[in-house]
């Protein structure tokens, strides 16, 4: 599982009782699982953030835990417990 945290302005992109909230939870074990995921249930905010090929948009920058990755997210980047993003 894992957190997603968003700034503000991407909030208003969310249904109103996830935007109360301000983060996303997200049952994925890797980043393919977490990108499907976006795309499935928030096509709105996938579209901004993620490019076709499933990579994190220019511009964009993903902690995780704290630590920030690659621009390049490997496809296997494992989430194990709850991880916030």
């Amino acid at each position: 599982m894992a957190e997603i945290v968003l700034p503000g302005h991407m909030r208003r992109m969310l249904p109103e009782e996830e935007a109360k909230v301000g983060s996303l939870e997200i049952a994925a074990s890797n980043w393919t699982e977490l990108v499907s995921e976006i795309r499935e249930r928030f096509p709105g905010i996938a579209g901004k953030i993620l490019t076709a090929e499933g990579r994190l948009g220019r511009g964009f920058l993903l902690a995780h835990n704290d630590d920030v990755l690659p621009h390049k997210i490997e496809d296997n980047h494992a989430f194990d417990g709850r991880d916030v993003l």
